[in-house]
Order: C-alpha cells, then structure tokens, then sequence
C-alpha cells in the first residue's frame, strides 16, 4: 500500500504547490513509511507525488513516482495477476528494468491505454501523467480510491480526503442529500464528499483530468446483473461448487504472493476459516494466524473457535487482547481520518487490530467481502425468507399490518416494510425502526426516490446495494483507512471481478435459499468437520458502546446539534437499542464543530 498525491495547474509549478505536495506526502507516511518522493515537469504544470509501502520488489528499481518516456505514475495497491501481464508485455517487446506491479501498469497503459483496467485483477488506486491528461482509476470493487477537488489553479488528487482538509482549506458543503445519506447509511454516497468541489473515484472508474477543459469520466467495468430463476430453487451442483473454488483458490493464490511478512487474521466465520483451508490443503503453505478479542465482555470472543480451527489445520494462532479503554485518543484520530461524516466502527477496530501486529506482518489475509459476495448477511437472509411479502405491489401489502401476529418477531419488527412504497423499503429495512426519524429530515424523501428504483424484487436491490454501494462507500474505506494507519495493507480472495461474473451466470436464490453463505459452508466442509464449520455467525465489530459513555454523548449532542436535530432524537430516544442511530448523531456533531 501507498499514498499517491498529484497536482495539475495551469499556472505551472511554483513553490506554493511543491510545499503543498511535500506537506501532503509527509501526512500520508503512515500509507507508505519506506519512501517518499516527487517528480514535477513545471513546464506541464505538473506533480505527481508518492509514499511507498514496499511490498512486492523491495529494491530502489521499485521506487515512485516511476518514469518512462513522457509517463509518469504514483499506483497505490496491488496487482495481483501483475506476473501472467507481464509476460504478455514481454511477447511484445516491452523491456522491464524491475521487478514490480508498478512496472507492469505502467507498461500495460503504455501498450492499450484505458483498455489495461479491464486486464487487472487488483486492488488499486493509481494517477497517471501522459502527455496533457492526469489519469485518475481504481479497482473494479472499490477497495482502494482517490479524492479529487477543483481549485482555483487546476486540480488536487490524493488518497485521503481527511489530508486534503488539511493542507487545502475545503469548504465544508452540506446539504439535504449529504445528510440524508449519512443519518440513512452511515455514509456520504460517492462520488460526492462532505467539502464543495470535491468528490471521490468510483469503483471501475477512469476520470482524465485536464488544465483547460472539462474532465472525461469512464466506466471500464459493471457488476453484472443477477437473476432469479422462477419455481423451485435448487442447490449449486458439484461441478459448479467446483468452479467456485476455482476461481476462489486462483485468486486466493495471486494475493499470496509477497516480498514482505504475510499473516492471515482468523476468525470463527466461514469466510477466513475457508481461506486458512484452501491455504493449508491446497497451496500446502504453513501461514502464521491472528486473532483478535476484545476486553468487553458485550463484545463476541472468537478465540477458543479459532484456535480449534487452527488447531486441527495444524496452523499457529497468535491471540491479541484489546483494551478498548485504553484508546480513548484512537477513537478520535479514526474518526478523524475520513475527514467527513462516517459512521462505521469497523475502521477502529481494524486500525487496532493491524496496529497490535504491524511490527511483524506487512501483509495480512482476510475473509472480508465474503458477506457481500456470497449475500452472507441477516438482511439477505430476512428478505429471502420473506420475499412473498416484500415483493408484493404497494396497494397489498397494507392487508398485513392487521395480522402481524400471526408471524415471529422478526417479522413483527420489520412490519414498517409493508406499505411502503418500493423505492422506500431498502432505506426502511437498513434503519428499522428510524424511518420516521429519517423522513422528518429535510429533503429525504426526495433523496430517497431519487436514489432508489422501484425495484420488482428486493432480494436483487438488497444484494446489489450491498456490493454496489455499501461495500466500496462504506467497508472497503474503513478496511483501507483502518489498517493504513498501521501501515499494514489488507487483502482478500474474495473481492474478485472473476468470482463475482461467475456467480451472476448462477440462480441468485441459490446463495441465499439453504442457509447463509451456503457456498462457502459446503467448500468448507471438503476440508474440515461439519461441528468446525456449523457454528453461528458473529461477525467483527469494535464494542462501541463504551465510545459513546466515554465521549458523553449526551452534552455533546446537546451542546452541537442544531435545535431541530435535538427535538428529532428526543423524539425518538431508544437508548442502546439504537446505537448506530446514536453514533450517528454523536459523529456529525463533531463533524459540525469543524465547520
């Protein structure tokens, strides 16, 4: 991992922009402790900028920004099939001086231009000068990205917006959207960010930037679109469970290769024990675990399942207790680090996590993104199970609040869902029981049916926004900025373009119809017992109800938040019930004392 920075200015390059680059690259050495540099061409009005985590070639031929001819580029990530490009590259006469992915990107824009995105399978985020145009791309799921703003001189990129607040004086730029998206989601929806002209890369998105004229934006890839098949839903077939660990084991393979100390973060869920399998069974490599607990009684212990699992794969697990009370200055430099609202914890509890290794690993493998891919969450459970309902035309669905009785309580709690319109029960099931909250915000209803189609099926619109929108605005930031801030990069098998096309040629009800991560459950078991695999889902979460006893919650919303904000969570106060709801409220509070 690295940290890219690039400056485009049509007054060309003058002291105040090269003190603005070596500030921005000194406050993202966290990204990439192992060098910086810069490389500027004043007659281009131009200055790439770079910080570098030496992963893969661990030699100076390896250093950026990298040159060739009149290309210049600052790539942050990985290439993972950078070895089988490269040989292509070779056939056709290319000359290599190192040996790095870098190289490789570099010489595959310089072969095909825009058309090298679709090749990569990586994780990246990458700025490239040629001739008058800056480069901007990023990998097709999201996981890595950049930030951009429109200056007064030309253009500012770079990895993070929270540095960009620092160096370049934003100006805070929050509206009715902004906002509704942040109190629904727990996020601002990209590309646009918290700060007036400033926004971020899309997933599977090339934007060419210019001195005089407007910028170009291009997709060179789509998630593909599921389908669900009428009648009976049946089981994948062996053959298919076959090409779905294919294409698993092939991804999981290219991300094993590293220079520097790799480790696997294992915890009880399927999706890390299957890749301690594959790694063990199939690539016969002896990887050192990591678990990680926390001194919360509230929060999930996942160390004696780990180290069951561990132990039958004959792998060594190393147990990391955390004392969430002894980060109380974390808490806020993570909150910090996005530089703009955003509500997840997931990114506290990774930056802890990495940082209580970071000393010995570079490298860590996770399951992450298997919930996303492989419809793993309760949600995508809960609207399987009871897609009937949910899927019916609006003027129905009322006939169902008289008899909500006769159901669980789990459908009793999600009633709010019937009766709405389509376009509104995406948002309603992701903040059960605050949508009445949310729609007393100004504006949101009308984001709402601006942003969400009248879709004829909610399993589909549940799980595309999962990994569509949640998982790149959401988890792949909180992964990145997480363990960034360790200086520790994070890779997973399962965020793979290849995986996910394969998956689409499948009935979607296949994923969801026998139980959560069906797939994944039925690969784990060619390698393990079935009591290592059937256990409960518990997923890993920061314990953030010390968080908001400790930053006292309560004076601080009252001592912050505008007045109609106030009267709105008074209004609807459901204590520890709703603590995302009230991490939310305590987020934007700091946000706005910023401003």
């Amino acid at each position: 991992m690295c940290g890219v920075v690039a400056i485009l200015s049509r007054e060309g390059i003058n002291n105040y922009h090269i003190n603005i680059a070596k500030k921005t690259i000194e406050l993202l050495r966290h990204r990439g402790p192992d060098d910086q540099n810069i490389w500027l061409d004043n007659s281009n009005g131009i200055i790439i900028g770079h910080t570098r985590l030496s992963i893969i070639d661990l030699s100076d031929n390896a250093s950026q920004p990298m040159k060739k001819n009149n290309v210049v580029i600052s790539f942050n990530g990985e290439l993972y099939n950078y070895k089988e490009i490269r040989k292509i590259l070779e056939y056709k006469g290319h000359v290599f001086h190192s040996e790095s992915d870098t190289e490789v990107v570099l010489e595959s824009w310089i072969e095909w231009g825009d058309e090298c995105f679709s090749k990569f399978d990586g994780m990246f985020a990458v700025a490239i000068w040629d001739h008058e145009r800056l480069i901007i791309g990023s990998d097709p799921l999201g996981e890595k990205t950049l930030y951009y703003t429109k200056t007064l001189f030309g253009w500012i990129v770079c990895s993070e917006l929270s540095v960009l607040k620092k160096v370049f004086e934003l100006n805070i730029q929050l509206d009715s959207e902004q906002i509704s998206s942040f109190m629904s989601l727990g996020y601002i929806s990209a590309p646009k960010t918290a700060f007036k002209n400033t926004y971020r890369l899309m997933p599977a998105e090339i934007v060419s930037l210019y001195k005089d004229k407007p910028l170009r934006k291009k997709k060179y890839w789509n998630i593909p679109e599921f389908t669900v098949h009428q009648g009976r839903s049946l089981p994948l077939s062996e053959q298919q469970l076959d090409d779905v660990a294919d294409k698993i084991l092939i991804s999981l393979k290219r991300r094993m290769i590293s220079d520097a100390p790799m480790c696997l973060f294992l915890s009880a869920g399927v999706d890390s024990s299957l890749v301690a399998a594959m790694i063990k069974k199939e690539l016969h490599h002896d990887i050192d675990c990591v678990t990680v607990t926390f001194k919360d009684k509230k929060t999930n212990n996942e160390a004696i399942q780990a180290k069951e699992f561990s132990d039958f794969l004959g792998l060594k697990l190393h147990n990391v207790v955390i004392d969430p009370g002894d980060n109380k200055s974390l808490t806020n430099s993570v909150i910090n680090h996005f530089g703009q609202p955003f509500e997840s914890m997931t990114s506290l509890a990774i930056s802890t996590m990495t940082n209580s290794v970071s000393d010995k690993y570079k490298v860590g493998l996770t399951g992450f993104g298997g919930d996303e891919v492989f419809a793993g969450y309760g949600k995508h459970n809960f609207v399987n199970k009871y897609k009937f309902w949910l899927n019916m035309r609006d003027n129905y669905t009322s006939i169902l609040r008289g008899v909500d009785k006769l159901y669980n309580y789990r459908f009793n709690a999600n009633s709010s869902l019937f009766g709405l319109k389509r376009h509104q029960k995406y948002i309603a099931l992701k903040n059960y029981p605050l949508f009445p909250l949310l729609q007393s915000i100004d504006g949101f209803d009308e984001w709402v049916e601006n942003n969400y189609s009248s879709t004829n099926n909610i399993e589909l619109e549940v799980y595309m926004e999962e990994i569509k929108n949640v998982l790149p605005n959401s988890r792949c930031i909180s992964v990145d900025l997480g363990s960034m801030k360790s200086s520790m990069e994070l890779r997973t098998p399962f965020l793979n373009k290849d995986l996910v096309e394969l998956l689409s040629t499948y009935n979607y009800r296949s994923l969801t119809s026998f139980g959560q991560k069906s797939i994944l459950r039925h690969l784990l078991k060619r390698y393990v017992p079935d009591n290592l695999v059937d256990r409960p889902k518990q997923g890993f979460s920061f314990p953030n109800s010390w968080l908001i006893e400790q930053e006292r919650y309560n004076n601080t919303i009252n001592n912050t938040l505008p007045v109609n904000f106030r009267a709105l969570l008074k209004k609807y106060d459901c204590g520890r019930n709703c603590m995302k709801m009230n991490t939310k409220f305590l987020i934007l509070s700091e946000f706005l004392k910023q401003k």
